[in-house]
């Protein structure tokens, strides 16, 4: 993704708090917040600590989180010892 000087994103921070339980809610949400964000039309940043280890591919929440991503928008995967989005 390329930046210039006149280029408009959304920069999206999310951040979800490792000590309280996932439930289905949080991807529901995130879901909706992607698709809200595709009408605009612009390229989207989406960065913070969602607490979820997408590299653990047996863990439901892992595999839902990461798909929620895929449907809506291009996913990058980053980090160093597990992959965090």
């Amino acid at each position: 993704m390329e930046f210039g000087l006149n280029s408009q994103f959304v920069l999206l921070g999310g951040y979800r708090p490792g000590s309280q339980p996932l439930s289905s809610v949080v991807f529901d949400e995130l879901s909706s917040v992607f698709e809200q964000l595709m009408t605009l039309r612009c390229s989207v940043v989406v960065c913070g600590d969602f607490n979820i280890y997408v590299d653990q591919v047996n863990d439901v929440y892992a595999v839902r989180f990461v798909q929620a991503g895929k449907s809506s928008v291009v996913l990058q995967l980053t980090g160093i010892k597990s992959i965090l989005l």
